[in-house]
């Protein structure tokens, strides 16, 4: 009996977390309310560099991509003046878990739900409202890291971590960086070959129904890489240069 209710009361539990996961979802992309952001800006090595530009990142830095989401939403026919609003809030000290490497799909599961169960407990307590979206962005020194680790955006529990770099030269790549993240916490998915990031037609392109297709004009946000020909691109620089495609429009409730 003892058991029996056991069970009950698990299946009772995860009835509740897939209905809110699905709640959750549906009003994140019905385009109805606007959609609250931290970011928590992190130094995510020891150098003063770093340290220093951290201290100096404010919610303007981060307009553009208010600005971007906003121009997209209205171009698909929505009338929220705000769909986005990004808030620059105290970061927490330690630095989220970090993602495992390689593809072994336990681990990668088990990292999911300490990252989910981490970034609950950054607001728990908090007297500020919970937001919708949480971003980590994790700054490092330029001059002392050739490469980044990939950035991460995930749909349940709607949080995000970003690799960037620290500085204002960089700061237009990492807006673009963040707001791809940001819409794959909303269902978006890459559109992007893996390790050699062409976009992959046509969900990949700006345009998918430009004549004749290539040269294209823009990135599409979740290849971020403007398509020249079928076997050439180039990196997208900033969200001027990107838009929201139609495939990605789809997939989080614009068309």
């Amino acid at each position: 009996m003892f058991r029996l209710l056991r069970i009950t009361i698990l299946l009772v539990l995860l009835i509740m977390v897939a209905g809110s996961t699905w709640l959750t979802r549906a009003r994140s992309t019905d385009w109805q309310e606007p959609l609250w952001v931290y970011v928590y800006p992190q130094a995510a090595d020891a150098s003063s560099r770093t340290r220093a530009y951290v201290d100096t990142v404010r919610d303007r830095d981060f307009a553009a991509v208010e600005r971007f989401m906003q121009r997209e939403v209205s171009r698909y026919g929505h009338a929220l003046k705000q769909p986005v609003k990004i808030s620059v809030v105290t970061p927490p000290d330690d630095l989220p878990p970090r993602l495992p490497t390689g593809r072994n799909v336990l681990k990668v599961a088990w990292w999911s739900l300490r990252m989910r169960a981490w970034s609950w407990w950054v607001e728990k307590g908090q007297p500020r409202p919970r937001p919708d979206i949480q971003i980590f962005v994790q700054y490092f020194n330029p001059e002392g890291k050739d490469m980044l680790e990939a950035s991460v955006g995930m749909q349940k529990g709607q949080v995000g971590i970003v690799n960037a770099y620290a500085g204002r030269r960089m700061a237009a790549r990492n807006r673009l960086v963040l707001t791809h993240e940001l819409l794959h916490t909303l269902g978006a998915t890459d559109k992007y070959l893996a390790g050699v990031g062409r976009p992959v037609a046509p969900e990949g392109l700006a345009d998918s129904n430009r004549v004749p297709r290539y040269p294209q004009v823009q990135a599409e946000i979740m290849a971020m890489a403007v398509a020249l020909s079928e076997n050439r691109h180039r990196a997208a620089t900033s969200l001027r240069e990107a838009t929201i495609g139609e495939f990605t429009a789809s997939e989080i409730g614009l068309r």
